[in-house]
């Protein structure tokens, strides 16, 4: 699957739970509509949580790749 081309790359790897979903949460809000983030992540709780956000804010997750101990999670800023 092809994803538009990601603008920002927050590494919030080693981070644990509820401070993956925070950090993401603070730096990706004051995004403009239609920028495209990449969280890399390595509590497995975040994609959970960060799926969550996106469904209750209106975002879009785009994907989800898995690395060596860590997960990329593609989120699409709708607003």
């Amino acid at each position: 699957m092809e994803y538009p081309s990601v603008s920002h790359v927050l590494d919030l790897r080693g981070m644990e739970c509820p401070a993956p979903l925070r950090e993401f949460v603070r730096r990706v809000t004051p995004l403009p509509a239609g920028t495209v983030v990449s969280a890399l992540v390595t509590d497995p709780g975040a994609e959970i949580d960060i799926r969550s956000w996106s469904i209750k804010t209106g975002n879009r997750v785009l994907g989800v790749a898995h690395g060596d101990g860590y997960r990329e999670i593609i989120v699409e800023k709708v607003r």
